[in-house]
């Protein structure tokens, strides 16, 4: 399979529940008269999938307890303070915004109910695809334990392409921890003292395995340590 991918196509529809985009299409399986279990992934993918589920009910509980209290909260010292008080408005808003603030988390919630699809999918591009051999540089940004996380493109390996639709920077999932000590090894402390370079960018050798469905989606192994893009990678960055 070449670098280049095809537009995609009308998904085929089961012939056995008739859903049309129920079909995966590196393996023809329908996902929804064979809905995917955890168990079924490999190992580091289960790792990421568990880690995703996790986050999917914590955000779920944040957003059921904190929208009520903070309407509740409003609506005491709206019902306490007298009408002619300025803040009124702003706790009017707060009223609403409550409500607004759990209904979001609950459609994120439904939303991000397919993750178990994502990662079967990232689990057999693996397997399918040719991946291309490439020096990547990882960057991290935001607050503490960075909240953006991406691969950078820096060479090719020899007879490697990378595919013309997609970005040179791929956006990763958090790692789990035990996934980055393949790219922030441990070093001695004579190491450390004589190589160490804090403005050094990182950079290793690895394997992008590109979903040939052209979304831009890949998985990256580096060394023993293995990266899912993220639902939304952008190609074109």
């Amino acid at each position: 399979m070449g670098p280049e991918h095809s537009p995609p196509t009308n998904p085929p529809a089961c012939p056995r529940c008739r859903q049309p985009g129920s079909i995966e299409s590196l393996t023809g399986r329908c996902l929804r008269c064979q809905p995917i279990r955890i168990d079924e992934l490999p190992l580091e993918f289960q790792v990421y999938a568990k880690e995703g589920e996790r986050n999917r009910y914590r955000q779920l509980v944040v957003g059921v307890l904190i929208g009520p209290a903070l309407s509740l909260v409003a609506a005491y010292y709206y019902m306490s303070l007298k009408a002619d008080t300025s803040p009124q408005w702003f706790l009017l808003l707060l009223m609403i915004v409550g409500p607004l603030f759990s209904g979001m988390c609950i459609y994120f919630f439904i939303r991000k109910k397919s993750l178990l699809q994502r990662y079967y999918r990232l689990a057999q591009v693996r397997e399918r695809v040719k991946p291309v051999d490439a020096e990547l540089e990882y960057e991290v940004w935001g607050s503490r334990g960075g909240s953006r996380r991406c691969f950078k493109l820096h060479q090719l390996g020899p007879g490697s392409e990378w595919p013309a639709s997609v970005g040179k920077r791929i956006n990763v999932d958090r790692p789990p921890n035990s996934e980055t000590a393949a790219i922030n090894p441990q070093r001695s402390l004579k190491q450390v003292i004589e190589n160490y370079n804090p403005f050094e960018p990182q950079k290793h050798w690895g394997k992008v395995y590109f979903d040939p469905d052209g979304s831009g989606s890949a998985v990256i192994c580096i060394n023993d340590g293995l990266f899912l893009s993220v639902g939304e990678n952008i190609r074109f960055s």
